[in-house]
């Protein structure tokens, strides 16, 4: 039987988890009152500069390793998370008011961008100029 220990505050926010090969530990932003960082893990994650829900609009793992900075929708659902790791290109990626992947782009490559049904699946998509339908009439077919 495994046993862990939760460790909460004098307001009831989880603030450790201790387990038998782990601590981690939670501390939150005094402004915001949103969690801030965590401990702990394979590599420290930090949030910061806080919109009026609490969301971050900035997230680092690993001190730098890799910034991730986060743009929502006025509803508060994520519209845009652009990547940068270390040393590399970046990564963006753009979502709808749904949460459907709408646009990738890595470094300056062009983007793919991708449209969806009513039931939210992926449609087709668009690279370079060119747009492929995925399902066509629903029969097989392959992407040239």
């Amino acid at each position: 039987m495994t046993q862990s220990v939760l460790r909460r505050d004098e307001r009831g926010r989880i603030v450790g988890l201790r387990t038998p090969d782990r601590e981690i530990n939670l501390a939150y932003d005094s402004d915001s009152d949103a969690l801030a960082r965590i401990d702990g893990l394979k590599e420290p994650i930090e949030f910061s500069d806080f919109n009026h829900l609490g969301q971050p609009k900035r997230a680092d793992i690993g001190n730098g390793r890799i910034v991730m900075d986060l743009e929502y929708h006025a509803g508060g659902r994520l519209r845009c998370s652009t990547q940068k790791r270390k040393g590399g290109l970046s990564t963006r990626r753009t979502y709808n008011a749904f949460g459907d992947l709408s646009e990738i782009k890595r470094g300056n490559q062009p983007a793919v961008s991708f449209s969806h049904n009513g039931w939210g699946s992926v449609a087709s998509m668009s690279y370079n100029g060119n747009e492929y339908r995925l399902f066509g009439d629903g029969s097989a077919q392959k992407l040239t």
